[in-house]
């Protein structure tokens, strides 16, 4: 029996070289392979819980954006430079907590403003002894105090209303001397009618 036995593995041969992959099949397959670890990467990056809603949506638009620039990515090189580049963009999304910071820094700004304000009007509408001069800058400095104090809005504002009313506490001369005027008068009026009275009476008798 003469067989061609080279027939076999030679259609063996041309077999396996059929299902041999290029080296461009393998290289587009690592691509892919490495955008979709790229893409899990950048969804994982971030702890929603920690941000709010508004925050939230900003972090899905970037990463959303992400996707789209990962999936135009020709090299695995560029696919985590792109990686890079958006964990840059998430890192700049505010946290809940770094928001609330912000927000009760702001509002000591504003509360502060407004006592130092209260103190200048008060200064310049009115006129006040050493001591309450004395007590009113006094007032000033813990009502501010107190602002830095606070660790949330609602303390905020609740010192500053303490200290804008106690600066309002603080006697003034003009406030003290008003009564004391009064009186005064009062008693110069009583007195120059006692002794208006006196006259008549007296000249009563001597008619």
């Amino acid at each position: 029996d003469h067989r061609d036995l080279h027939s076999f593995p030679t259609r063996r041969s041309s077999d396996l070289i059929d299902t041999l992959k290029t080296s461009a099949q393998y290289e587009a397959e690592e691509l892919e392979a490495a955008k979709v670890d790229a893409k899990a990467e950048l969804a994982d990056y971030l702890d929603e819980s920690l941000y709010r809603t508004a925050q939230i949506s900003e972090i899905n638009t970037i990463l959303s954006r992400a996707n789209d620039a990962i999936d135009a990515a020709t090299t695995i090189d560029e696919v985590s430079g792109l990686v890079e580049q958006y964990k840059v963009a998430l890192n700049g999304v505010k946290t809940s907590a770094q928001m609330d910071a912000e927000e009760l820094a702001a509002a000591k700004e504003e509360a502060k403003a407004e006592i130092n304000a209260t103190y200048d009007q008060l200064l310049s509408e009115n006129k006040y002894s050493t001591a309450n001069a004395q007590e009113l800058a006094e007032a000033k400095e813990e009502a501010l105090a107190n602002v830095d104090a606070a660790t949330t809005i609602d303390a905020v504002n609740t010192a500053k209303a303490n200290g804008i009313e106690a600066l309002n506490s603080v006697e003034t001369k003009t406030s003290k001397g008003c009564g004391g005027d009064i009186i005064a008068t009062s008693i110069v009026i009583s007195t120059l009618a006692l002794a208006g009275l006196g006259l008549l009476v007296s000249k009563k008798k001597e008619d």
